[in-house]
């Protein structure tokens, strides 16, 4: 187990996120910390780093709407996709991530 610090972003879930299937999107900063080894990594341009807040939910990705760089890159894993309008939670600095409780 790896400890990991928090020096970039809101919090992990606003910067790395597991989508099933050993896969992990994420944000070029955090692609060398050694507690992401052996997963595959689909990177998040800079510009689109608030898609990083994608949820793998009943094998489904349900991701903000509005990032087309990522849907292209999610959509080339195959997993069914569902984009959400989260401009209004987006204003107040959260994302899906910050919407959801997961056990």
């Amino acid at each position: 187990m790896h400890r990991i610090i928090v020096d970039d972003g809101l919090h992990l879930k606003s910067s790395v996120n597991h989508i099933g299937g050993g896969q992990l999107l994420m944000t070029a900063p955090w692609d060398k910390r050694p507690a992401f080894a052996g997963y595959e990594k689909i990177l998040v341009m800079s510009a689109e780093a608030h898609a990083c807040n994608t949820l793998w939910l009943n094998g489904h990705l349900i991701m903000p709407a509005g990032y087309p760089d990522t849907l292209a890159r999610l959509e080339a894993t195959g997993k069914p996709i569902i984009q959400l309008e989260t401009g209004e939670v987006r204003r107040m600095d959260g994302g899906l991530t910050c919407l959801s409780i997961r056990f």
